[in-house]
């Protein structure tokens, strides 16, 4: 089996990609056709494979008379108002209803078997990656915003995953980097690799693969994005960065790593795309409102209550936002030079006071390793399955309420390797807890069960068919009294499994839990119930069970709820909200509480 020219072809062997084939294959397989044809004269041994070309992609997109349709699709982001969200999932949905033409899967499938003879083994599992034709350009780089995917086996898997790379060329944050850099939709084209996978574990590969030094990751797993001014004391910090201005959560897909997000205000739905960000703006806001908690929880440099900060900042816009520079945050016009300052924290003195951060996910706990410490204050439950598991709890508990077939589609693609929904749920959040508590490790860490509100959850896969709309979720179905309900007890007990199985299975006994929102002593009886049921006892095992104090009513009976529990959290933010009935955006006190003066004694 010979290439044929790799110009026409809609597959050729890797070895026979030359280093002028990036139009046509892309820049990471002509880049890996040379280590295959270079390295092997250095006894290196790189896994071979094949190339789908740019020239499949186009005869795919022109068999299924695709282009006019994606053209269309991407035409009423300007006519017809649509979001690049919904524009994105259309394409997408579009491409994967597609098939690639005869002549082209027969020749795939002709590869694939060419591949199983060289490898001498049957079904031999690929690695399926993207080599988009505008990898890295002089002034924008495209690299890391297509799919790839492993352990690829059988001609039939192999088609599946060539056509998911290749709506991968619509997904969120592709879209809005060529936005942003000002690149066609339609522009570009798409190659693909089948490289044979090798196994590091096993056989005379082992040696050679444990000489792998290089992680590339798109969730800045391996850097904080964070400087010291010159002169600011620890935990001040500069940030530069390119404006992305969103006005509403639908806005939102993904936007670059490194760009300052602009909102108005931000919500816990948010926080996927916040993780990406060098530094927040807000117009609204106050030191306890969600944009500034969470920052503090992810490691960003935050401005909030601006009042005008999406009005006067534009998309593209170079910036310097800096909280180093007093008592109030600082945004500046252009990128500023900033200095950074090392310290030896041997040098810190221990504190009385148990020092314990709050990480709003298991990456953020993970970047907070080497710091000294005692273990983790708060971690809530909802941030982290919201990262490792992206769908709401209901759905992934009872999938039959999910009525909407693309979230089933997401809700099956989720749960790979599992029978049931429910199980990869509980598996995905035991293994998110066990990251949590593995930097601190002895040291106590404490997770909150969930308290996401009607309008939080909404948002999440499937969470439409499990979710009422309420004209006050604040102080509507929240925290405690969703746990013992039969509208959410399945998706409590999920949580209440995944925290045992992460202190039994995963060995992180000290993993503390802390109970949300109760409103009344019964409450707290029909909810500490719940938990045993589900094997959780206080007491028994070492297990321990801390509440929240949100409301005044936890306040005035402090010593009755004390007789439940083992510890009390004081939520500063709701508590302020329904005392003072102040909402978390406002950024002062009413005029009333803050100016009157006392009248004079008679």
């Amino acid at each position: 089996m010979t290439n044929d020219s790799v110009e026409t072809a809609s597959v050729v062997w890797l070895e026979g990609v030359g280093k002028g084939d990036v139009a046509h294959v892309g820049g990471n397989n002509a880049s890996l056709s040379a280590s295959v044809q270079s390295l092997d004269y250095d006894g290196v041994k790189v896994p071979g494979g094949f190339a789908l070309t740019a020239s499949a992609y186009r005869k795919f997109l022109w068999a299924n008379n695709m282009a006019p349709k994606m053209a269309s699709l991407v035409a009423t982001k300007d006519t017809g108002g649509a979001n690049w969200r919904f524009i994105g999932s259309s394409v997408r949905e579009l491409i994967l209803a597609g098939a690639f033409p005869a002549e082209t899967s027969q020749q795939i499938s002709s590869y694939y078997r060419g591949m199983a003879v060289r490898a001498g083994r049957r079904d031999p599992a690929v690695a399926v990656r993207r080599s988009a034709t505008v990898e890295d350009l002089p002034d924008a780089s495209f690299a890391g915003q297509q799919e790839s995917y492993l352990n690829v086996r059988g001609g039939q898997q192999l088609l599946g995953a060539c056509l998911r790379c290749c709506a991968s060329l619509f997904a969120d944050g592709a879209i809005n980097y060529r936005e942003i850099m000002k690149y066609g939709h339609l522009d570009g084209a798409l190659s693909m690799g089948g490289q044979l996978m090798v196994r590091s574990d096993v056989g005379p590969e082992t040696v050679q693969a444990r000489k792998s030094r290089t992680l590339m990751s798109t969730h800045r797993l391996t850097e904080t994005g964070r400087m010291l001014a010159e002169g600011a004391a620890v935990g001040d910090s500069i940030a530069s960065g390119t404006a992305c201005v969103f006005n509403s959560a639908a806005d939102i897909g993904s936007f670059v790593d490194g760009s300052v997000l602009v909102a108005e205000q931000t919500d816990p739905d948010w926080v996927p795309v916040r993780k990406g960000a060098k530094a927040i703006v807000t117009d609204k806001g106050r030191a306890t409102s969600h944009a500034a908690i969470v920052s503090g929880e992810l490691g960003n440099t935050a401005v909030v209550s601006t009042t005008n900060a999406t009005k006067v900042l534009v998309g593209g816009q170079s910036i310097t936002v800096s909280c180093a520079e007093g008592d109030s945050g600082q945004v500046h016009e252009g990128l500023l030079a900033s200095a950074q300052n090392d310290v030896d924290l041997g040098d810190l003195q221990e504190t009385r006071t148990a020092v314990m951060p709050n990480p709003a996910s298991p990456s953020a706990a993970f970047k907070r390793w080497h710091l000294p410490a005692q273990g983790i204050g708060l971690a809530g439950m909802e941030f982290v399955f919201t990262d490792m598991v992206q769908a709401h709890p209901m759905a992934m508990a009872c999938p039959e309420r999910v009525a909407d077939p693309a979230d089933l589609a997401k809700i099956k693609k989720l749960m790979r390797g599992f029978t049931e929904p429910a199980d990869c749920f509980v598996q995905a959040l035991a293994v998110g807890l066990a990251k949590l508590a593995a930097p601190f490790h002895p040291s106590p860490v404490v997770v909150r069960f969930s308290d996401l509100k009607t309008n939080e959850c909404a948002h999440l896969i499937g969470g439409s068919d499990s979710e009422r709309e309420e004209a006050n979720p604040m102080t509507g179905f929240r925290g405690s009294s969703r746990y013992y309900d039969p509208r959410y007890r399945a998706r409590f007990d999920l949580e209440c499994r995944a925290v045992i199985r992460c202190r039994n299975h995963c060995g992180f006994m000290k993993v503390i839990v802390m109970v949300p929102f109760w409103r009344t002593l019964a409450e707290a009886d029909r909810v500490l119930a719940v938990m045993a049921e589900n094997g959780f006892v206080r007491g028994r095992d070492g297990n321990k069970i801390y509440m929240m104090c949100e409301i005044t009513l936890n306040v005035i009976l402090a010593q009755e709820f004390a007789a439940k529990f083992d510890g009390f959290s004081i939520s500063s933010n709701d508590l302020s909200q329904l005392v003072l009935g102040v909402d978390g955006i406002r950024p002062l006190l009413p005029r009333c509480l803050t100016d009157a003066t006392t009248p004079s004694s008679p």
